[in-house]
């Protein structure tokens, strides 16, 4: 119900991409004339670390707006002004999650990534494997077990991001859910961790 909602988001990070690709070819056509007047080379710069951080920014914001999107069934004008409001009003909260949850990802994604290797090292001293009379021997274990840790890698991203949006989702509701509803829906521990003392209303 919603292609309209995710195409809309997708084109406005493709035109800050587009642009961002423009500047990148005035920037390298353009070498020569910076280089005698040094200004140039600094508003060229500037403009470049703009559009990089408006794109940050401008992702952040589809993210959120995506999830109230997926949430709330709203078209992506409102969802977006409605994921934009809850997180002016949660700005230290958000920083908090988004530092955590990253922390923690990366954790996730490096122990998986480093158990998948010394996994294909270990798994390289298997009988089949070391011996040269047969035709699995391999001469260095290395390079399959950095392939593996390749793999995983990419593997645990994937799932890794999943887990990602699934907190990102959680928090954003819960932020809805204090807004409107003084966390009527919220765990007892979710209503701590947010300052929420009174019982939710029955019913």
């Amino acid at each position: 119900y919603h292609a309209g909602s995710i195409a809309l988001g997708s084109f406005i990070i493709a035109v800050v991409q587009f642009i961002r690709l423009v500047l990148e070819y005035i920037d390298h056509k353009t070498q020569q004339l910076q280089e005698k007047h040094e200004f140039l080379k600094y508003i060229m710069y500037l403009l470049k670390y703009l559009m990089w951080y408006l794109e940050k920014v401008l992702k952040f914001i589809n993210k959120n707006t995506f999830i109230i999107v997926a949430v709330k069934g709203t078209g992506y004008c409102s969802s977006a002004y409605t994921a934009i409001k809850l997180i002016l009003g949660n700005l230290a909260r958000i920083a908090a999650v988004n530092t955590l949850a990253g922390i923690l990802t990366f954790l996730g994604k490096l122990s998986v990534t480093v158990g998948c290797f010394f996994l294909g090292m270990a798994m390289a001293q298997l009988p089949q494997y070391t011996d040269p009379s047969k035709d699995t021997y391999l001469l260095s274990p290395l390079l399959p077990s950095l392939l593996c840790a390749a793999v995983a890698s990419i593997v645990s991203s994937l799932f890794f991001n999943v887990y990602d949006m699934a907190i990102d989702t959680i928090f954003l509701c819960s932020f809805k859910d204090a807004a409107e509803y003084d966390g009527k829906y919220m765990s007892k521990d979710m209503r701590e961790a947010f300052g929420i003392d009174a019982p939710p209303p029955a019913g």
